[in-house]
């Protein structure tokens, strides 16, 4: 069973080395449309993305239950960001 909490802190940015370990890493995508059942969960993150104000999504539950999975799915429909540090 997943918990879904909303908090409202935002995660720093991954290191540089830790940025391009990510960038050359390819990993097969599951398709957010094809995730089954977690609707509570799935609504929250949509509803996240639709409007950051409401300050992230917060997945808790066992191992396997497709939190991850469903992660990355949805951040594979999002366009790329760029980021200005000033």
């Amino acid at each position: 069973m997943l918990q879904v909490v909303a908090v409202a802190a935002v995660a720093p940015p991954p290191a540089p080395q830790a940025r391009s370990k990510l960038e050359g890493a390819a990993r097969p995508i599951f398709p957010f449309t094809a995730i089954v059942g977690q609707e509570e969960m799935k609504l929250a993150l949509i509803l996240n993305v639709i409007d950051p104000k409401i300050g992230g999504v917060m997945i808790m539950g066992d191992r396997g239950t497709g939190k991850t999975t469903t992660i990355r799915a949805l951040a594979d429909l999002l366009p790329e960001i760029k980021v200005w540090l000033t």
